[in-house]
């Protein structure tokens, strides 16, 4: 609280109290740009004033908004990361338990769509061979495998392809007919689908 007495004081002098005995010093409340020795004018004084009301009302300002949650940001996208987990669990849970029974095919229809399987991975070879002006190493350099297939290279003009499902294997060679390799493969798989 301020006594009647230092209210009346000059900046600098010193104020004792009533017992005598000086305070301590407090470092100056005006603004930087004021001197401690020097005398404010009533216009000064009045922007000073005006400065500090300012400062206040800002810092007021800054202070009755609440910051924002420094961990919203991850909570939204973790929710929703939660919910695809779950739903992704559940669905892969109702397929393992829940599954159709597989659709057993006949043996005709397992050969036809072997057979048919092969004369595909012929025509890839082909195409190899008409691209590149040779024939593959491997059937990995083919633009597509399809499974069960093996290749086999005879020499720099012949092949052969083996095809295995289950315990089903037929064999191809490059010399003989793809016309008998297919049969009637086409026909059988047509009907199947029926």
């Amino acid at each position: 609280m301020v006594s009647i007495d230092s209210a009346r004081t000059l900046p600098g002098e010193r104020v004792e109290d009533l017992h005598g005995e000086s305070p301590p010093e407090k470092e100056p409340r005006i603004s930087s740009r004021l001197s401690a020795q020097s005398v404010l004018s009533r216009e000064e004084l009045l922007r000073t004033v005006a400065e500090v009301k300012t400062a206040a009302e800002e810092e007021q300002a800054r202070l009755s908004h609440p910051l924002p949650d420094p961990v919203s940001w991850w909570r939204r996208p973790l929710v929703a990361g939660l919910l695809v987990g779950v739903a992704v669990a559940v669905w892969a849970v109702q397929l393992w338990i829940w599954r159709p029974p597989a659709i057993e095919r006949s043996p005709r229809e397992r050969d036809a769509s072997l057979r048919f399987a092969m004369a595909l991975q012929v025509a890839r070879i082909e195409d190899f061979r008409a691209a590149r002006g040779r024939l593959p190493t491997t059937l990995s350099e083919v633009a597509e495998v399809y499974e069960g297939m093996r290749y086999v290279r005879i020499d720099s003009l012949r092949y052969r392809l083996v095809g295995a499902d289950s315990n089903l294997v037929v064999t191809f060679q490059s010399d003989s007919s793809l016309r008998a390799l297919l049969g009637s493969s086409l026909m059988r798989i047509r009907d199947a689908k029926k």
